[in-house]
């Protein structure tokens, strides 16, 4: 049976986001008969989680999943929903505070597509929100770099009390030292251990 780890890219991103393709190749390089998935998220957060359980339909079933800022916040959804370890980096904790922050017309530069963000957006988030706010801590590693200058890496670090959550000093929103995580981040994902012990 093939084994494969999924990936969930960020706001204005897409499915080959720089740390993606880091992952994708370290993994190809170490352990080729895990398949790396990395889908294009549809850009409207009400459709996001949709898109990301249509394109899983006719895929392997994932042993893990990565989710890098507002991909982090759909990866905790997955992870529950899945019961399979979950990878957060510098994660989204609140997407509907995220969004309200964020109303008005973007084109996604990754991909082109425009879209929308909208108050009707805020309001149709809270299921979305009520739904990742039910954790499985067990499941979960969160990675949170301490001079993130995106989202405030205390609020992850409250809200995510209890799961195996690693500081990284000095580390921005990008995580530059993505690669060097990336063994560490396969052998948890992939070593079944995840939901043994936390932080």
């Amino acid at each position: 049976m093939t084994s494969a780890i999924i990936y969930l890219h960020g706001f204005l991103s897409a499915g080959n986001a720089v740390k993606a393709r880091t992952f994708r190749s370290f993994m190809e390089q170490t352990r080729p008969e895990v398949t790396v998935l990395s889908p294009d998220i549809d850009n409207d957060p009400l459709k996001a989680f949709g898109s990301v359980m249509d394109y899983l339909k006719d895929k392997p079933r994932p042993q893990g999943v990565i989710g890098s800022s507002l991909g982090g916040f759909w990866a905790r959804m997955l992870a529950r929903e899945l019961q399979i370890p979950g990878v957060l980096l510098n994660p989204v904790v609140h997407a509907d505070s995220l969004i309200r922050e964020r109303l008005g017309e973007y084109q996604n530069p990754a991909t082109g597509v425009r879209f929308c963000l909208t108050e009707d957006t805020v309001r149709g988030i809270c299921g979305a929100e009520a739904d990742a706010d039910e954790l499985d801590r067990r499941l979960l590693r969160v990675y949170l770099g301490t001079a993130d200058e995106v989202l405030d890496h205390r609020v992850a670090l409250d809200f995510f009390k209890g799961c195996d959550v690693r500081l990284l000093p000095g580390e921005t929103h990008r995580l530059f030292g993505f690669e060097a995580l990336c063994p560490e981040i396969a052998d948890y994902l992939l070593s079944g251990s995840a939901g043994s012990s936390g932080n």
